[in-house]
């Protein structure tokens, strides 16, 4: 099995305190993203889903995190392992 260390851009929520100009043409060009790191463990339509460690003897996943596909921007493999 392979495993796949992978960077997720995802789409931030953008907030703001005080008075501001809205400019929608602007605000539409202006995405903001964050990176989240972790192990592949399944990507589909809906989901793309990391682990922070695999128990090759168990066959199981810790620490996981869902993220929806709909706010992911690009995934990039960090480094590959066999296990």
């Amino acid at each position: 099995m392979k495993l796949k260390a992978v960077r997720v851009d995802v789409l931030d929520v953008e907030t703001r305190s005080g008075w501001w100009d809205y400019n929608r043409k602007q605000h539409d060009n202006e995405q903001s993203t964050i990176p989240v790191y972790g192990i592949l463990g399944d990507r589909n339509d809906k989901w793309v889903v990391l682990a922070n460690s695999y128990n090759k003897g168990a066959g199981e996943w810790l620490g996981g995190v869902s993220i929806p596909a709909g706010i992911v921007k690009r995934i990039r493999v960090v480094e590959v392992t066999d296990v």
